[in-house]
């Protein structure tokens, strides 16, 4: 799918069957054809088509607070489709609400609304991780912000310490987080992870803070520094994963040199944070929140403030609360259960010099999995040989044995046994300490490569120019595990050493690659589609059996030339695995099948709402379907997933533009070429949604630079030249459409907007023009529109637009203006059960005055050959008046010449004069 305007039929042209205008440049076509006077197809129509043939969802523009007055709701109402059922919290701006969710199963959900900043759904955008609370949905409206998030439970570490002061001492199991989950879960099971109940108390906050630095470690290589760590903004999940919340004053330290100011909470800071409120600093970076972490940890552990609150704001408070930071508290006085290597661990995340903190998130949490592992720390002194000797006894159960300990007594007495480990072993576990640091270091660079490949490869599908590019990003995002060439890629350190449930996921990710790269109908580079789907099998299993099976079942009828590819829909089982569905229905989009398809994909992102490929294949369904205002939902989701992808912004601004909203439009496009500024596409759609913005020199502006480049679309010359004459540049647009006309169209809309040039002058040549487009896309609804025109209007040849018709009809069949376009058509033929069968389908679908206006000019023509349908004409031709409809040239309209001298046709004729519905339309 190129820059083309596939969908530019539901902006509502005013004839449906000429895209001339409405694909050049997103005008209304300036004259009625095929007798039909269909109107514009606003976002409401959109919604409601997208009602009719899918599931619609709600809509998420861009974010932008308005300073109208805002009314916060309450518990007990229903807010954007949210029953509203508990208040979870509320701070300056805004407020936490426990809901159910009315259009997904009534899931439980969390609201957070506010009419502060909306920096936190920029901020949450970026990150995709299992211990940073991810965002389902934004929604903006006038003076207020909502973020819908998922619900994973009460109990924040706020709520843990509060649980430990109530208690006589610090407890000594792990237990002690499980028992307060299960009290307070909405289930009220056992359902915290296992892993909380088996450790100790003391290795089971160890394990929180590693979990919580993973977490800290993705935000901050996207740039993003929390920087309001506290016991508050941490959720202790029903699962016992810790969530990161509240990213509202998160800093982007990538956008910024200096700090003008921090948020923050005053108990929770570091050094850093103070320093830059007290303007001795101007920045802070990541271990600013691993020295918060620190505070939380120091908390958990000793059931005490690491330092006194500050008493006041002024700047000596704040210097005082810096100054008492220089001291590191120490751990152990406090809680003898705690070993010198953990406290070790807390203390350097406390170190007042970040210097001489951990120099990352992510080191800190390694440090801690070893710590955990009984493995020796890399990132801070370990000063207890005792320890050391512990944790060598317990990696090494065998050599530590009583037996073993009675023969080695002299020499344990001496340095229990670190003078046993021999040179060799010691260096083969360091190696292999090594080989699992290095492999997830590839696995956190190479997961995020996979996803974007799948995005790119379903982008590309009906695309034969993004095809290329998309194998060969994926290829490249494969070579980082030796695929596709190593038969043994699952035993290289990168993958072998991976914990198991990472080396899951990657395997999930690596299948869909490969599943998509055969739907995406390009082999690239010397390995054939029967390749990449017999890897497939191999990695994915049963986890797709469905989606394998057709796939599989294609490739021998593509090979043999002969039988058919078994349909799925009907033989698939109802329990599906949630990957089966999401690569079921990328087969079925890549196949033009984007209707079957929807429903698959629909029910995936329920399961799966953190699946930005899953979003994306949904979102471009929905807008081939011309669902417009779903797309964008669907969008706004990957977005919100991702905010990096320049693709994303691109396709939300086509959806906006066919919406007939050409404000976000805008704001898209702008973003799309900020992330990606050889993006020719979308300064194409920029120059036509300046046009409609009623600004024709900056869209020049865009294909000026368009065409300054090595290889220009043609379709830019044309386009430029609509917009030249808008602003009277008469020469320069004839100059346009001679250079357009001199090249040959080597993609689908420059052949549409060439073939529209050339129709003026030869009806048969456009025509030509259009069917090439086709033949490029068999999909491209405005060359089958601009046929259906030609056929009709210029070449006189209904029976051939009749055909067309139909072909688009196959493509969206709830498509109501081109559905009463054949109705009309048919009539004119004396094909009256056909054009009533029409004229049915679409007043079932839309009820809008244009389109039963259309219905009434079908039913007058019928009344030729059966005077009965002119009455239902005239009902109609009433109905269309009394809902505003304005008629133009009513009294030479030839469709209603078999009622024009009925009474009661004039009689309702003369009725709209006097309400002055006669005039321009």
């Amino acid at each position: 799918m190129d820059g083309t305007m596939t969908d530019a039929q539901a902006t509502g042209a005013a004839d449906p069957t000429q895209q001339v205008a409405v694909f050049a440049s997103g005008e209304d076509a300036p004259t009625s054809l095929l007798g039909v006077k269909a109107g514009k197809l606003t976002s409401k129509d959109a919604a409601r088509e997208a009602a009719v043939g899918g599931t619609t969802l709600p809509r998420s523009g861009p974010v932008s607070l308005s300073s109208t007055h805002f009314r916060m709701p309450e518990i007990g109402q229903t807010f954007l489709n949210f029953e509203l059922i508990a208040e979870l919290g509320r701070g300056a701006s805004g407020r936490v609400f426990l809901g159910r969710q009315v259009d997904m199963a009534g899931r439980l959900v969390v609201i957070k609304v506010t009419t502060g900043r909306a920096s936190e759904v920029l901020a949450l955008a970026r990150l995709r991780h299992t211990n940073v609370v991810p965002i389902y949905s934004a929604h903006d409206g006038p003076g207020f912000l909502a973020l819908c998030m998922p619900y994973y439970g009460r109990v924040t570490l706020a709520a843990v310490l509060s649980r430990l002061r109530e208690g006589a001492g610090l407890p000594a199991a792990g237990a002690f987080f499980v028992g307060l989950l299960n009290d307070e879960s909405a289930g009220g099971g056992a359902v915290a992870d296992a892993a909380l109940g088996r450790f100790n108390y003391v290795d089971a906050v160890l394990w929180l803070g590693a979990r919580l630095a993973d977490g800290l470690a993705h935000a901050h290589d996207r740039g993003l520094v929390h920087c309001d760590l506290k016991p508050a903004n941490v959720l202790l999940a029903d699962d016992g994963q810790p969530v990161l919340l509240d990213f509202d004053v998160a800093v982007d330290v990538r956008a910024t040199d200096s700090m003008s100011e921090v948020g923050g909470t005053l108990q929770y800071m570091s050094p850093d944070q103070f320093d830059v409120v007290l303007g001795l600093r101007e920045t802070i970076d990541g271990r600013s929140d691993v020295y918060s972490l620190g505070l939380i940890l120091y908390e958990l552990l000793t059931g005490r403030l690491a330092f006194e609150p500050p008493a006041g704001t002024a700047k000596a408070d704040l210097r005082r609360a810096r100054d008492a930071r220089l001291a590191v508290p120490r751990v152990r006085p406090f809680n003898p259960a705690v070993s010198s290597a953990a406290e070790a661990i807390v203390r350097t995340c406390l170190a007042a010099d970040p210097v001489q903190r951990y120099p990352s998130a992510a080191a800190l949490a390694e440090d801690i999995g070893r710590h955990l592992a009984h493995l020796p720390l890399l990132h801070t002194r370990e000063s207890s040989l005792r320890e050391k000797a512990r944790k060598w006894a317990r990696r090494n159960p065998k050599l530590a044995s009583p037996a073993m300990g009675v023969a080695l007594a002299t020499v344990a007495a001496l340095c229990v046994g670190l003078v046993l480990v021999r040179d060799g072993e010691r260096a083969r576990l360091a190696d292999i300490d090594r080989a699992r640091s290095a492999a997830g270091d590839v696995y956190r660079v190479g997961l995020p490569d996979l996803v974007i490949a799948q995005a790119r490869l379903i982008d590309a599908f009906g695309d034969s120019a993004a095809v290329g590019p998309a194998v060969a990003e994926a290829r490249r995002a494969l070579a980082r595990y030796g695929l596709p060439d190593d038969p043994a890629w699952r035993s290289a350190p990168a993958v072998a050493y991976l914990p198991a449930i990472d080396r899951d996921r990657l395997e999930a990710e690596v299948g869909s690659v490969l599943f998509l790269l055969v739907a995406a109908g390009r082999d690239s580079a010397g390995v054939s589609a029967e390749g990449y789907h017999a890897l497939a099998e191999e990695v994915l299993a049963g986890a797709a059996s469905v989606a394998l099976a057709r796939q599989g079942a294609a490739l021998d009828v593509a090979r043999r030339g002969a039988g058919g590819v078994p349909d799925p829909l009907g033989q698939a089982p109802p329990d599906l695995l949630p990957l089966d569905r999401f690569l079921l229905a990328a087969d079925l989009a890549a196949a033009g099948r984007e209707r079957d398809a929807l429903p698959l994909v629909t029910a995936f992102t329920a399961d799966h709402p953190d699946a930005f490929g899953g979003w994306l294949l949904r979102g471009n369904c929905h807008a081939v379907l011309g669902q417009e205002g779903a797309a964008i939902a669907c969008y706004s989701a990957c977005i919100a997933l991702r905010a990096d992808i320049p693709e994303v912004y691109y396709r939300r601004a086509r959806a906006y533009f066919l919406a007939r909203e050409y404000v976000p439009a805008r704001a898209d496009f702008d973003l799309a070429i900020r992330l990606a500024p050889s993006h020719i596409d979308a300064r194409v759609w920029r120059a036509m949604t300046c046009q409609q913005m009623g600004r024709p020199s900056d869209g020049v502006a865009d294909l000026d630079a368009v065409l300054a480049g090595p290889t220009p679309p043609i379709k830019a010359y044309f386009i430029r030249s609509r917009l030249l004459r808008q602003i009277g540049a008469e020469e320069r647009a004839f100059a346009d459409e001679v250079e357009g006309l001199r090249h040959v169209p080597t993609d689908e809309a420059s052949w549409i907007e060439r073939g529209l040039v050339r129709m003026r002058l030869n009806p048969e040549r456009g025509l030509e023009d259009f069917r090439e487009a086709e033949r490029l896309n068999p999909r491209s609804f405005p060359a089958l529109q601009n046929q259906a025109h030609v056929l009709t209007d210029a070449l006189g040849r209904p029976a051939e637009a009749i055909v067309v018709l139909g072909r688009v009809l196959a493509l969206r069949p709830n498509f109501t203006p081109s559905l009463v376009a054949r109705a009309l058509l048919l009539a004119r033929q004396g094909r009256a059960a056909e054009a009533l069968k029409d004229v049915d389908r679409a007043l079932s679908l839309d009820d809008r005055p244009a389109i039963i206006y259309d219905s009434a000019a079908v039913l007058a023509v019928l009344a030729r050959a059966e005077p009965a349908h002119g009455k239902q004409a005239i009902r109609l031709f009433a109905s269309a008046l009394r809902a505003g409809h304005r008629v133009e040239n009513l009294d030479t309209d030839h469709d209603f010449d078999a009622i024009r001298g009925w009474d009661e046709f004039n009689a309702v004729r003369a009725a709209a004069r006097e309400l002055d519905l006669t005039g321009a339309r």
